[in-house]
């Protein structure tokens, strides 16, 4: 979830618990769980591209996680799972965004790492590349600031749920997902994949619409968002929308 209340210094009750330990753990083994399916889909180890994503990843991986367990807890805590009273049209996008995730990794490393059905320009790649980190530095920026910032779309009344207004939240209304739009078409730039970006393209169907219902629930279920809203205009990208 994207909007909640700013971050407070954590307290003796507010640290890294079992379930917070799980969380840095699944975090940290899963790049190389989908690293692996992609180098099985590219057919062979000896793929720079694929080696300089994994590489990008934990360079950023490793020091938000390190950042988040110090400085706010509360969210990797509350990530392990989906909360009570998470959204119905929230478990219909993890239906259809972790498959389409997936497939967008697959189809970029069976195209440019086995069969070479793209030419992409280097160039691209290497702004693939500072893409991929951007969207990655987005969503942890976002996680470090919002100690609200869960898995699935809740009102989160056991959490004393309030608007966030810091860091990116200044920008858009859910940088979360701009940083998520962002990795998913970075990542078939950075690996020379034209034909990744179609399901990227997915994707960001799938995140527009969750946006908009997400955006109906907070402003009839979470005070002060309306006045949010009115004051940071643009949900996903500045200018735009």
């Amino acid at each position: 979830m994207t909007a909640s209340s700013g971050l407070a210094a954590p307290t003796a009750a507010d640290r890294l618990d079992a379930d917070g330990r799980q969380v840095l753990a699944r975090e940290l083994i899963r790049p190389i769980i989908w690293g692996g399916l992609m180098f099985l889909a590219a057919g062979r180890l000896d793929w720079l591209s694929g080696w300089l994503m994994l590489g990008l990843s934990y360079a950023v991986l490793i020091p938000a996680l390190t950042y988040l367990a110090r400085h706010n807890p509360a969210v990797l805590n509350a990530r392990r799972r989906m909360g009570p009273g998470t959204e119905p049209f929230d478990k219909v996008f993890f239906a259809l965004w972790i498959p389409s995730g997936l497939g967008l990794m697959v189809l970029s490393a069976l195209d440019a790492g086995r069969f070479g059905w793209s030419q992409m320009p280097l160039g691209l790649q290497a702004l693939g590349a500072i893409v991929l980190v951007a969207g990655m530095v987005t969503i942890y920026w976002s996680m470090a600031v919002n100690r609200h910032f869960e898995v699935s779309v809740r009102l989160q009344s056991d959490r004393d749920h309030q608007v966030c207004r810091d860091g990116p939240y200044r920008f858009v209304r859910h940088p979360g997902y701009t940083g998520a739009l962002l990795g998913n078409f970075a990542m078939p730039l950075l690996l020379g994949s034209w034909w990744g970006l179609l399901p990227a393209l997915g994707i960001t169907v799938l995140f527009v619409v969750r946006t908009v219902l997400e955006e109906r629930t907070l402003m009839a279920k979470l005070p002060g968002y309306k006045d949010y809203a009115s004051q940071t205009r643009f949900r996903l990208v500045p200018g735009v929308w």
